[in-house]
């Protein structure tokens, strides 16, 4: 696998997991708080809209296959939130090992109306 995308990676999951370890030192209400500043969404629904941009943008722009994004019902306590981004490191490795060979092939993702957007696996990874 190429080391650089699974290194990349693994900076992510450290970052996420420090996240993840002091949520467990927070009251499940406070996942569901709205905070102001954040639009009104919660810790929660945070966490959801970045594990539905993973799904996104390396599953569901990239695939044949569409697989639905997360709910409300995913960010629901701490548990569910781990278990989506479980899912996501599934996805996550799929996608490294589709990719293992070739970090900078272009992948073109069409978009309606507009000019088709073109990135390398290593750009998709970064979003």
């Amino acid at each position: 696998m190429n080391t650089t995308l699974l290194h990349q990676y693994q900076l992510v999951l450290s970052s996420r997991g420090a996240l993840l370890n002091y949520c467990e030192t927070i009251s499940t209400n406070h996942l569901a708080l709205p905070i102001p500043s954040f639009n009104n969404d919660s810790m929660g629904s945070q966490m959801r809209h970045v594990a539905n941009t993973y799904l996104g943008w390396l599953l569901n722009f990239l695939q044949p296959e569409q697989r639905p994004y997360f709910n409300q019902a995913n960010h629901k306590d701490l548990q569910a939130i781990r278990g989506m981004f479980e899912q996501v490191n599934l996805v996550v490795n799929d996608f490294l090992q589709q990719y293992t060979n070739d970090i900078t092939i272009p992948l073109t993702l069409p978009r309606d109306g507009d000019t088709a957007l073109t990135l390398t696996p290593l750009s998709y990874l970064r979003m």
